[in-house]
């Protein structure tokens, strides 16, 4: 190994090489931890509303509901469960639900004809 120092440009060659080697290496590692979203469940979402009845494939499944026009709030049950009390007229974010639930019935309290019904299935591979 020799102790003479490098000429000017073979000094200023390598450092450039380590900066951009240590950049794609920063890049590659930023890469691979991903994003705060991609940690986030994958859930199926299924989009319901009154009298409508669906099938989900995943488990657990989203729930979204749209509650039917009118004034004030509604409550929402689910399997006689009460899920919460929300405005009239808007979709309504239920949760998910997992297959040992189904079939899950969506009931509106003091509307007729309410129900909405999802059926958590299996998938069949063939």
């Amino acid at each position: 190994m020799s102790t003479r120092p490098l000429p000017r440009g073979s000094q200023r060659r390598r450092a450039f090489g380590a900066v951009v080697v240590s950049l794609v290496g920063i890049g590659l590692l930023a890469g691979c931890a991903g994003s705060v979203f991609e940690n986030r469940p994958d859930y199926a979402r299924v989009n319901l509303a009154e009298g409508v009845t669906r099938a989900c494939y995943h488990d657990p499944c989203s729930v979204t509901l749209t509650l039917p026009p009118g004034d004030g709030e509604y409550t929402v049950r689910a399997n006689g469960r009460a899920l919460g009390t929300y405005p009239a007229g808007q979709p309504v974010d239920l949760g998910a639900f997992s297959r040992q639930e189904s079939p899950v019935t969506f009931t509106v309290d003091g509307v007729e004809r309410s129900v909405s019904v999802l059926y958590l299935l299996e998938m069949h591979q063939y």
